[in-house]
């Protein structure tokens, strides 16, 4: 699943509980303008004649949606005119496993980078990264990196912010064989770029555990890499492949509750994917143990979703997307799709009047305080009309909340209350009034 301004899903992995959005054997679906829009071989002659089906991985670029296929390789569906092109091993240079059949091309792996390429990894095959250039047909295809040992195949793919391409790599069997990071740049004839292998090793990777299923980058800047037993992330991620092993080293999530069991946030949860929402926080989909929400750091939950303590419809996810614009948050599970309210947002270019509520705040009612319209990295202060300070946070988002507690942790009393936003620069400022009722 992608998400901009319109949802991509791939046909694998999504089911309504209500009604079907489309039968997982056939082809895709883009929500737009309010309505789904299902593309598969029983409506498009295309696609029949490519016998394409299974949708499997997204990706979107300025003018094109992407749909990487279980088999029958690559779908480019442009954006306003619809035109539909197909990419398999018949009419490009992509291919599947030579051990099983190389025309089958299963693309596991579709990301998009700062220059709106495309990349693409083909599961288990001898060629396993492929690129397309914005306003080409053809696609390029990489050699096997030199980071990659006997027995590696390659799997997903995870492109940063630096275009640095990690990908993540299995046995024949499908046992959990760490990641791989590839350099930034365009494949030359013939040339290997730079890359490193990860893994569990202390002094290889530090990865919690080989089987690695979901790779994020946060608004830091730092890579983030979930696993079957647990989340790791690297602070340093520019200095990955030239770095020394200290740099290679991932940091686990360190738990800051001195009295909890295990040292480590999540040590043994088999985490299936991740998502970043606009305050920096991390959403966490489980395998088997639903949806969980980190703070900045990862060193505390501050929210465990289940089907037991909320209208979860499974706790096996799928998938999480985050809209940043509403705060939505996208959660896919293996029965169906469903969508939560968070409360970041994306934040705002300047800052003015700040919109703040619910205003009167009732105490015996209310439990938070809600301040929208904030730029990036703001510090928030809350005083008293003669500019006493009340409390001070920093934040980072479109919107903040307060508890309407004190720097000691105690209850406001009743009165009016001013919010001020500074941005980390101090150059802009946004102000809002408060009413609090006890």
């Amino acid at each position: 699943m992608q998400f901009d301004d319109d949802v991509l899903i791939s046909g694998t992995t999504q089911r309504s509980q209500r009604n079907d959005l489309l039968d997982n054997t056939k082809g895709y679906v883009i929500y737009k303008n309010g309505e789904w829009q299902n593309y598969h071989r029983q409506n498009n002659e295309q696609l029949d004649q490519a016998s394409y089906r299974q949708a499997f991985t997204t990706a979107i670029t300025n003018q094109h949606y992407y749909f990487g296929s279980w088999g029958r390789g690559i779908v480019r569906h442009h954006k306003e005119t619809g035109e539909i092109t197909i990419y398999n091993a018949a009419n490009s240079v992509l291919r599947g496993w030579a051990a099983d059949d190389d025309r089958f091309v299963v693309i596991s792996g579709l990301e998009t980078d700062q220059e709106d390429r495309v990349w693409a990894t083909s599961r288990f095959a001898t060629n396993p990264l492929y690129v397309q250039i914005p306003g080409e047909n053809t696609w390029t295809a990489f050699p096997k990196p030199d980071a990659m040992q006997f027995g590696d195949e390659t799997v997903a793919l995870f492109v940063d912010s630096r275009g640095q391409k990690w990908v993540t790599l299995q046995s024949v069997t499908t046992a959990g064989r760490g990641l791989m990071v590839l350099e930034a740049g365009l494949p030359a004839e013939g040339e290997h770029h730079q890359s490193v292998k990860l893994t569990d090793d202390a002094g290889g990777g530090n990865l919690p555990d080989n089987n690695v299923n979901a790779i994020i980058e946060d608004l830091n800047g730092e890579i983030w890499v979930g696993t079957e037993r647990g989340i790791a992330k690297y602070l340093f991620p520019e200095f990955i492949i030239t770095g020394t092993s200290l740099e290679r080293t991932a940091q686990w999530l360190i738990n800051e509750d001195p009295n909890a069991g295990s040292a480590f946030l999540l040590r043994d949860v088999q985490v299936r994917t991740m998502a970043v929402n606009p305050a920096n926080q991390k959403w966490v989909g489980t395998v088997n143990n639903g949806v969980w929400l980190l703070n900045s750091e990862g060193s505390r939950v501050l929210q465990h979703f289940t089907t037991a303590n909320s209208p979860l419809l499974s706790d096996a996810i799928t998938d999480i997307e985050v809209n940043p614009k509403t705060g939505e948050v996208y959660i896919s599970t293996d029965v169906g799709l469903m969508v939560y309210r968070d409360r970041p947002v994306e934040p705002q270019p300047a800052m003015n009047r700040l919109k703040v509520y619910p205003n009167p705040f009732h105490a015996a009612s209310d439990d938070q305080v809600v301040i929208e319209g904030l730029t990036d990295q703001t510090t928030v202060r809350i005083l008293t009309p003669d500019g006493h300070l009340i409390q001070r946070f920093e934040n980072r988002g479109g919107t903040a909340v307060w508890d309407g507690k004190d720097l000691n942790g105690n209850t406001t009393a009743s009165g009016v209350y001013l919010i001020v936003a500074l941005d980390r620069n101090g150059n802009d400022r946004g102000i809002g009034k408060l009413v609090m009722i006890r």
